[in-house]
């Protein structure tokens, strides 16, 4: 049997009206899911650090990625469990980091071997099977160490895993249906090309056994590759899907059917965006809620580093003057402070109220605490609220969190401008923990941006009378 006549048209206008769908619609959806990925798991990640469940890779970011590749999964022994898991998921975290950062995302660039890897990348760590007994030994020890957090508690740590292990799982199979999709267009071109390119050089008499003409569609094939060293990879599931689509009985359905899911839908568009204001806002709001850990860690430190500072100003005269008070003694412990101001670029320099900023910082992590737990009213009251009211509210959270973020710096960089009298006694620092906050507080504001475009690109149309 001969190729259909008019089919190959079909296919190609097909192919083409799905790859401008692809790269306008569903390459963008890939990259922002990718991130939240990440997000969501350097947030596991980082909690674990802070828990000492599994420790950090000195090698990390020693070596370049130029692609994706999947970090080990062999058998996990006791003894070294935590080592070869902490280096796993440091791999992890490189990959994600580069597929966000430096990865091209273009049909061009996304070819089947590719799409494999990313593929098994978003499964590498089960995150529908997220359990101790898990078939991948890496997703079985990764579950073990949330469980510990989860029975340690640390409620605000507990609440944060949940909601990041929902979300993950649930961007997960979004990533895996989206990597589906542009599969399946790669497959279908894949088949095209090998239409145009080898169909025409097979005896017009083909062979009764499929077996024989898949042999014959392979010498033709490596021939061409001789010929051209860019040639792709040879497919011999896909040859076979082309000699069921032309040479079988149920050929024309195959092609029905193909034809039928290259279908680009066509009236979704604006619902999407307009789902898109919300969904981005909230995923803004989110970003900052799990900085709640990062605040308290943080706040656990300075505390104890000011513990340890007044330790070493109780003089002999200092209290004395406090016996001559009475006992008493002024509660405010006034710090100098100096940070960069970003909106100016310049110093700032500010006296702060220390046992203030504790109180503010307690403040706004209880009310993140409250928000990652999805019972709670605060998180239900955040849900039910229209559009308006969450930008407010994302808005003025970032702003506060802006501040904490400067004083935090400025109060970090002032003990650690002291010195300690007692050599085993040490200012600790929070390095890890403001560059955590600070990379929420980046994420949430972009979210917070893309907001305000999408609403003004919807006044500019709307005032053009293009929408109504």
């Amino acid at each position: 049997m001969e190729e259909p006549a008019g089919y190959q048209e079909l296919l190609t206008a097909a192919l083409e009206k799905k790859a401008l769908f692809l790269e306008d619609r569903v390459l963008p959806d890939l990259s922002k899911k990718l991130r939240s990925f990440q997000t969501l798991f350097e947030g596991l990640y980082n909690i674990l650090l802070r828990k000492s469940l599994i420790q950090a890779d000195p090698y990390q970011y020693d070596h370049k990625v130029t692609e994706v590749i999947i970090p080990p999964n062999d058998s996990l022994n006791e003894t070294d469990k935590k080592d070869k898991l902490s280096r796993r998921l440091a791999e992890y975290s490189t990959q994600l980091d580069f597929l966000n950062h430096t990865y091209q995302f273009s049909l061009d660039f996304l070819q089947l071997g590719r799409i494999k890897s990313l593929v098994a990348l978003v499964r590498y760590l089960d995150w529908l099977r997220l359990n101790e007994s898990a078939g991948s030994t890496t997703t079985g020890a990764f579950a073990e160490a949330l469980t510990k957090v989860r029975v340690s508690g640390d409620s605000m740590s507990t609440s944060i895993v949940k909601d990041s292990v929902t979300q993950i799982t649930a961007t997960s199979k979004h990533l895996l249906a989206i990597l589906n999709e542009i599969s399946f267009y790669q497959r279908q071109l894949y088949k095209l090309n090998l239409r145009r390119e080898v169909l025409p050089l097979l005896p017009k008499e083909r062979s009764a056994s499929s077996a024989d003409t898949a042999r014959k569609f392979r010498a033709i094939f490596a021939q061409l590759r001789k010929e051209d060293q860019q040639a792709k990879v040879f497919y011999p599931e896909l040859v076979e899907e082309i000699l069921a689509e032309d040479d079988s009985e149920g050929g024309p359905g195959l092609r029905d059917e193909l034809l039928r899911k290259l279908a680009v839908p066509e009236d979704k568009a604006k619902e999407e965006k307009a789902a898109d204001y919300r969904s981005g806002l909230l995923e803004g709001i989110r970003l900052i809620v799990i900085s709640a850990f990062h605040l308290d860690v943080a706040l656990r430190v300075l505390r104890e580093n000011m513990i340890l500072l007044d330790s070493q100003n109780r003089s002999f005269l200092s209290r004395l003057k406090k016996w001559l008070q009475g006992g008493k003694s002024d509660a405010a412990r006034i710090l100098e402070i100096s940070y960069e101001d970003p909106a100016t670029t310049s110093r700032k320099v500010e006296r702060i109220d220390f046992t203030n900023l504790v109180a503010q910082i307690q403040k706004r992590t209880r009310l993140f605490a409250a928000l990652a737990n999805q019972m709670s009213a605060a998180y239900q009251h955040l849900q039910a609220a229209p559009d308006d009211q969450l930008y407010a509210f994302l808005d003025k959270n970032l702003q506060e969190l802006r501040l904490l973020y400067n004083r935090m710096t400025g109060v970090d960089a002032f003990f650690k401008s002291q010195r300690s009298r007692d050599p085993r006694r040490k200012f600790k620092g929070v390095k890890i923990e403001l560059s955590a906050l600070k990379n929420s507080i980046i994420k949430s504001n972009k979210k917070l941006h893309e907001y305000l475009a999408l609403k003004e690109e919807e006044e500019q149309m709307t005032k053009l009378g293009m929408r109504s």
